[in-house]
């Protein structure tokens, strides 16, 4: 046994003997040169200071030339505790201990050394640290909350007693929950979600310092439908990317985009926060066009997804002058770049929650030339440091914000799990809510079946599970065919929206985004494409006309029929203060704020919602102005609905028609269906009427209403977005 156990050494020895002389025999450089740095936009460096648990970059050159050895080295990194670990050429070694980290480099007779010191974490400078956690930004911060499942709950670390938040460097935060349920966030003070129920907790430490807060999550309201109004989205090629220079005309062109989108039953499109348009020149700002988009699509109750990224030129070097869209700012400009995007948060905050940081890092649109090069580590790498940059600085402009991976390119035939795999191996992790994926399928030999990546759903929704985070959503941003056959068009539409509205696919799929309404602009960065439009575009007068395809998608979208013009169907005019009257829903609506009263699956229901108490008395409903009961036709009234402070009730879902002309109170009602209501808001199918032939609603004012009486309970209702659907 001893005999084979030294022999064994002696082998070792000697194989390693025999590797140096290999390697001194074979080594093909004059020199050696071991060169450290903080990313890849900084100088490399022999020596360097960093904070304990920041990564370094190594590299190893040769021959003094900046070029990257290709052969025959060594290189191993010893840590501050004498452990000796071998490293690859052009990556990142992480700082877990204060002191002193050696780089060196070995080819044959040549060597050089670089070192890094990691300065200790300063002691807490505090005396005692508190969790809390808030409902909403105007709630009281507390140790202790209730909530529902899917809603989202704001985490605090304060210090001292003070009411304070901490500065995000001085403490650490963590939270658990069901399921693994585990984050790490980077920004003091942010919102996270709740998605299962079941308890959740909050750990703040600053040193030896900790205090905990918790969450209890009840479980949705057994019944609820789950639904994903989301996936019915649609794009808007932006005037300004038409190259229409007037802004008269193109904003023209941008609302009746928006009213198509609109009239086909989307319910999400997306808005273009480029960073060279809106600051052109350092500190020139221009926000008028911005405002517009946000403005337009607000009004028309579509849930916006922004995009950001595109470097202006003044924070570019002079030799990468007009492609921003690849580029990110020079490091000298990083502080720029915080202070820009946290005020772009702050901006739209409560408006705009959902952003997305750049566009197809993974494909034609970051550092790489020709769309090569994009999946390299270097260049994830880079990725990920702006990507940080951009989460904490969006995070501090408003805690509410979800933010996205850029839309990766995930076309058929690509592997877009392997850069999201990068991004969590390069320490993006705790900087993504959610990710973004342009699943174009085959447009060379379309099919339904084919329409769309469905593949990249499920790579990319087994990577988030991989990691722990199978909570995290998809935003499916572009998704579209490029074909003249506008049949195909249709059917390919249809199958993609009905397989994305199925509840038992694709969970993790939270909004899907057909490319756009109209074709693509010739003679711009988004390139010619002038058949994958919904609409066929009129540039003399700036319309659109719907295609077959349009109506496809609205006729899976919205179901037959269409909508009639109920007045404020959005609750959202109102003139009074928050609990005053509800404008057009009489005689007892009354409206407040989403953002005060949160329940899950709101973020399509705008800024407000109506409520009234269901008991004896109250009853909203309204006279659908310039309509009456037609022969031959069938009346659905339908919309959004929960179950109030209580979260629980009845509401009565009611169609009628006025006995006198103009009078709501004479309302005779010709159809009633109770709806039993929950913790969760969802859209109610409602209630439906047709008319004969022959029927005493004829010719008379058609009334909707949310009733009252023994069909409903005595407890508050909320609602939103109510519609009357007319067919044909």
């Amino acid at each position: 046994m001893l005999s084979s156990r030294i022999w064994g050494m002696a082998s070792v020895c000697l194989a390693l003997l025999l590797t140096a002389a290999r390697a001194e025999a074979q080594c093909p450089f004059t020199s050696v040169q071991a060169r450290v740095q903080l990313n890849v936009q900084d100088p490399w460096k022999q020596a360097m200071t960093l904070p304990q648990g920041t990564p370094f970059h190594v590299g190893a050159f040769k021959n003094n030339s900046g070029q990257f050895v290709d052969c025959c080295t060594t290189i191993q990194v010893t840590s501050p505790n004498g452990t000796i670990s071998n490293v690859s050429n052009d990556s990142y070694f992480g700082t877990p201990l204060a002191g002193t980290y050696t780089l060196r480099v070995f080819c044959g007779p040549n060597s050089d050394s670089a070192t890094v010191t990691a300065t200790a974490i300063s002691s807490c400078p505090y005396t005692s640290v508190q969790a809390r956690i808030q409902l909403h930004e105007q709630d009281a911060w507390r140790q202790s909350v209730s909530l529902v499942q899917g809603q989202r709950f704001r985490i605090g670390g304060f210090y001292d007693n003070t009411g304070i938040l901490a500065p995000s460097d001085r403490i650490t935060l963590q939270v658990t929950g069901p399921n693994g349920y585990l984050l790490n966030p980077p920004v003091n003070g942010v919102f996270v979600d709740a998605p299962y129920a079941g308890s959740y907790s909050l750990r703040v430490a600053c040193s030896n310092l900790t205090d905990l807060a918790s969450v209890n999550a009840a479980a949705t309201t057994p019944g609820i439908p789950v639904q994903r109004p989301n996936v019915n989205g649609i794009g808007v090629a932006w005037g300004t990317q038409w190259g229409l220079s007037s802004a008269t005309t193109a904003r023209t062109w941008d609302r009746n985009n928006l009213d198509r989108i609109a009239e086909a039953g989307s319910l999400t499109t997306h808005v273009s926060f480029d960073w060279v348009a809106i600051e052109p020149s350092n500190n020139v700002f221009d926000v008028s066009y911005i405002d517009h988009q946000v403005n337009e699509a607000e009004a028309r109750g579509l849930l916006m997804l922004g995009y950001t990224g595109n470097t202006p030129n003044w924070a570019l070097p002079a030799n990468q002058a007009g492609l921003g869209y690849r580029f990110p700012p020079q490091e000298q400009w990083a502080g720029e770049f915080e202070s820009f995007f946290q005020a772009l948060a702050q901006r739209y905050c409560g408006r705009v929650r959902y952003y997305e940081f750049w566009n197809e890092p993974n494909g034609c649109s970051w550092i790489g030339d020709g769309c090569s090069g994009n999946n390299g580590d270097a260049a994830v790498q880079l990725y990920v440091l702006w990507l940080q940059r951009w989460y904490r600085a969006m995070k501090r402009g408003c805690p509410d914000t979800v933010l996205l991976t850029g839309g990766l390119d995930c076309h058929l035939g690509t592997n877009c799990r392997q850069w999201l795999d990068q991004v969590y191996r390069f320490g993006g992790r705790e900087y993504f809510d959610g990710v973004a994926i342009h699943p174009y399928g085959d447009d060379w030999n379309p099919t339904p079946a084919t329409a769309l990546n469905f593949s990249a759903i499920t790579e990319m929704s087994a990577e988030l599970a991989e990691n722990g985070q199978s909570w995290k959503k998809l935003w499916l941003d572009e998704w579209g065919y490029s074909t003249s056959n506008e049949a195909l068009k249709g059917q390919m539409i249809d199958y993609v929206l009905s397989e994305l509205a199925d509840n038992n696919k694709y969970p993790n799929v939270f909004e899907a985004r057909y490319l756009t309404v109209s074709d693509l602009p010739s003679g711009t960065p988004l390139g010619s494409d002038n058949t994958r439009g919904l609409a066929e575009e009129n540039l003399t007068n700036y319309t659109l006309s719907p295609r077959p395809s349009w109506y496809a998608f609205q006729d899976r979208a919205l179901g037959l029929g269409n909508e009639a013009p109920l007045t404020n169907k959005r609750m959202e005019i109102n003139s009074t203060p928050q609990y005053g009257r509800l404008t057009s829903w009489e005689p007892s609506g009354w409206w407040a704020n989403h953002r005060i009263y949160p329940r899950p699956n709101n973020q399509n229901l705008g800024q407000s919602f109506g409520y009234y108490s269901v008991g004896i008395a109250e009853m909203v409903g309204q006279i659908i102005p310039g309509m009456v009961f037609q022969p031959g036709k069938t009346y659905t009234f339908k919309g959004w609905v929960n179950g109030g402070v209580d979260n629980t009730g009845v509401v009565p879902f009611q169609i009628g028609y006025a006995a006198v002309a103009g009078d709501l109170g004479s309302f005779q009602p010709l159809a009633t269906v109770p709806v039993s209501l929950g913790n969760t808001w969802f859209e109610s199918t409602g209630v439906s009427w047709t008319s004969l032939t022959a029927g005493v609603e004829l010719g008379k004012q058609i009334i909707v209403r949310l009733g009252n009486g023994a069909a409903g309970t005595p407890t508050d209702i909320w609602f939103d977005n109510l519609k009357l659907i007319v067919y044909p």
